[in-house]
């Protein structure tokens, strides 16, 4: 029971973990292509 407890706390820590890195990923991919964007426009104007 308390083994089941201990690795069901370890899977979520996991999870959470990697929603993290897929979201900071996310951001920084997101704020690259609006960097872009922007520059691409500042160029062109």
């Amino acid at each position: 029971m308390f083994e089941n407890i201990l690795i069901g706390l370890f899977g979520l820590l996991m999870v959470n973990y990697l929603v993290i890195i897929a979201r900071q990923r996310i951001v920084k991919i997101v704020i690259g292509i609006l960097g872009n964007c922007f520059f691409g426009l500042s160029l062109f104007s």
